[in-house]
């Protein structure tokens, strides 16, 4: 990108070329005499032509790009329940299954222990891992290992990122009070059987 000088500038510019032309001069003169007046005495600028060069020209400060954040892993989320959507395997395709499985998960934040929770709601099943996750526990008593390549690892990967929110059941409504029975205290019991 060529800047555009200002007078200070053109001045050291001026300099420069100056000094070029009397060097030239200097070496192509045959006597001594010649060379001592045809070189001509130095012209010395108040600034430095660095600072010339910086004051001419406004750079703004570097910033590096920040590196793209990974976004969650999950389609869609409805009343707490975090959907992923399951690979079709082989298997299925073979057998006429085009469209993969919605599998529905939520996040119960951390237990006494430090692990965090995530129930699969399809199965009514939940798993634990402690971060950094490297092996998930089932209740069942079934481990796996973490891969973020797999459903169960997206949804611990984005719990790690802070992509899913703990669930909080809604609390339940409140059922109109019942009219309280109001006796009448000069009734006996007599008087009710009758």
């Amino acid at each position: 990108m060529v800047q555009k000088a200002d007078d200070n500038g053109g001045v050291a510019g001026l300099v420069i070329l100056g000094l070029i032309i009397a060097a030239s001069v200097y070496s192509c003169s045959d006597k001594s005499n010649d060379r001592e007046a045809a070189i001509p005495a130095p012209i010395v600028s108040e600034t430095s032509p660095a600072s010339v060069i910086t004051d001419a020209v406004d750079l703004p400060s570097y910033v590096p790009p920040s590196p793209p954040q990974p976004s969650h892993n999950y389609e869609t989320v409805e009343d707490g329940v975090y959907y992923y959507l399951a690979a079709v395997s082989e298997e299925d395709r073979k057998k006429g299954f085009r469209a993969s499985s919605a599998l529905g998960f939520r996040y119960l934040g951390k237990n006494a222990g430090g692990e965090d929770m995530v129930l699969f709601v399809d199965a009514d099943e939940t798993s634990y891992c402690r971060r950094p996750c490297k092996i998930i526990r089932w209740d069942s008593g079934r481990r796996v290992g973490y891969d973020e390549g797999s459903v169960i690892g997206s949804v611990y990967a984005d719990v790690s990122r802070g992509y899913l929110k703990k669930y909080s059941p809604p609390k339940p409504k409140k059922l109109p009070a019942e009219k309280p029975v109001v006796v009448d205290p000069n009734l006996v019991m007599d008087d009710i059987e009758e």
